[in-house]
């Protein structure tokens, strides 16, 4: 407000300029001009935090859920809350820090080789290395909704299936000591760029977590029609040979279906399925996230032959 001062910029046209979204509120008395082309991913507020702190601070970098707005990553359960601008701090002496009002500083380990140019400009943690922190202090089925995202998108800039896999592999041993990783690194292992869902990721993540054989991705099937489909996740029954992916699973996410004649179809779809000897478990969001054991406990009967 001071520089505005000094402008000839009076009060009242600071606040009309807010109004008007020529101006962004950051804090008391404390205002940024929103570009709108920084970085896309977050919101107006956030760009204009962004621009505050970047005037103020030499070395700011994105990470966390600021990083993953960028990306377009999607957030694990719990971490859906991006009000805060989360920046990291690369020099450990630097005199700012901790959490305050209107971004939070991560001191993590930072290396220079995780951090990029982002899309719109500004740097921030690569991709792979955006998912590994969002993963920290979660159980492995939901660190696996950012780290299966990430593979995918940076295999979509062009890296090799196996170049993604050993620098993931790299970074998680890299890693290894930081605090809250025990989840996201053991969650690694089991990352696969094939899946096309948060919901889907955490579907696979909870039968890995129950002890169970590790579901196949994006399963391929023909119905007793002759109907080819493909199911989200598949899964050997104890009898069948090996590597024959019988169980069908089905991660029924609410936007699926987007009318009457979705779920018809959805439904002869099953039966056709069903008729040619393929059982299906479908699974909705709230009971992956909160009440797993009901599927887990009917994956696990049919696997057994039951």
């Amino acid at each position: 407000m001071e520089q505005a001062a000094a402008l000839g910029v009076s009060p009242d046209r600071v606040q009309r300029a807010c109004a008007v979204g020529l101006l962004v509120r950051v804090g008391r008395g404390w205002y940024a001009v929103d570009t709108g082309n920084t970085v896309a991913g977050l919101d107006v507020a956030s760009r204009g935090r962004l621009h505050a702190l970047g005037a103020r601070e030499s070395d700011v970098v994105l990470c966390g859920t600021s990083a993953a707005a960028v990306w377009g990553l999607p957030l694990p359960p719990g971490l859906a809350d991006v009000r805060r601008l989360e920046v990291l701090a690369q020099d450990p002496d630097a005199p700012w820090g901790g959490r305050r009002r209107y971004e939070t500083v991560r001191r993590w380990q930072a290396s220079g080789a995780f951090v990029v140019e982002g899309p719109h400009g500004g740097r921030l943690t690569d991709p792979l290395q955006t998912a590994i922190d969002l993963g920290r202090g979660l159980p492995l089925p939901f660190a696996l909704v950012a780290l299966d995202a990430a593979m995918a998108l940076s295999q979509q800039f062009g890296l090799p299936p196996e170049v993604v896999r050993d620098l993931l592999e790299e970074r998680a041993a890299a890693a290894r000591r930081g605090r809250g990783l025990r989840g996201v690194l053991e969650a690694t292992a089991y990352a696969d760029p094939r899946a096309e869902s948060p919901l889907e990721s955490i579907v696979r993540g909870r039968i890995i977590e129950a002890g169970l054989p590790t579901p196949a991705v994006q399963v391929n099937v023909t119905g007793v029609s002759g109907r080819p489909y493909r199911a989200d996740l598949g899964m050997r029954i104890a009898g069948d040979p090996p590597g024959t992916t019988r169980l069908l699973i089905e991660a029924d996410g609410l936007g699926k279906y987007g009318d009457a004649s979705d779920l018809a179809e959805e439904k002869r779809r099953q039966h056709d399925l069903e008729r040619n000897g393929h059982p299906v478990v479908r699974v909705l969001y709230g009971e992956a996230v909160h009440a797993p054991v009901n599927f887990i406990g009917a994956v696990a009967t049919i696997i057994a032959g039951g």
